[in-house]
C-alpha cells in the first residue's frame, strides 16, 4: 500500500486546493467524525530524526477518493462543510441520523468501546 504525505495528497485532490483549506478539512474530519487517518512513514519519506524515518499522518488511495469527493461537494456543489464531511465520512445510516440530529460522536465512541 502506498502512503502519501499531505503535500502529495493536496495535488491529487485538486490543483487549486489551498494548503490551509486542506489542513482545516483534515482537522474537522477527525474532530467531527470517527474517521481517523493513519500514522505511518510516508512511502516517499525523506524526513529522518536520529537516522530513523519519522511517522506522521499519511493518506492512502481510499482517503484520497474521500477527499476528492469532499472537494466536489464543498467546492463544486457549494455544500456546507459540516454537511459534506458527514456525507462522505459517515455511513449512509449514520449520515441520515446526523441529518435528524440523532448522531453523536461521543455516543458512537461509547458504543464502540462497549463492543470490545
Amino acid at each position: 500500500m502506498t502512503f502519501y504525505t499531505k503535500t502529495e495528497v493536496r495535488a491529487l485532490i485538486h490543483k487549486d486546493l489551498k494548503k490551509d483549506t486542506l489542513n482545516r478539512w483534515l482537522k474537522k474530519i477527525e474532530e467531527w467524525t470517527l474517521y481517523s487517518f493513519n500514522e505511518e512513514v510516508p512511502t516517499s519519506s525523506n524526513y529522518y530524526v536520529n537516522g530513523q524515518p519519522v511517522k506522521r499522518k499519511v493518506y492512502d488511495e481510499t482517503d484520497i477518493k474521500h477527499l476528492q469527493e469532499l472537494y466536489y461537494l464543498r467546492v463544486d456543489k457549494r455544500l456546507p462543510l459540516a454537511y459534506a464531511i458527514h456525507k462522505v465520512f459517515l455511513t449512509d445510516e449514520d449520515f441520515e441520523r446526523w441529518k435528524l440530529g440523532k448522531w453523536d460522536k461521543e455516543a458512537e465512541w461509547q458504543k464502540l468501546i462497549e463492543k470490545e
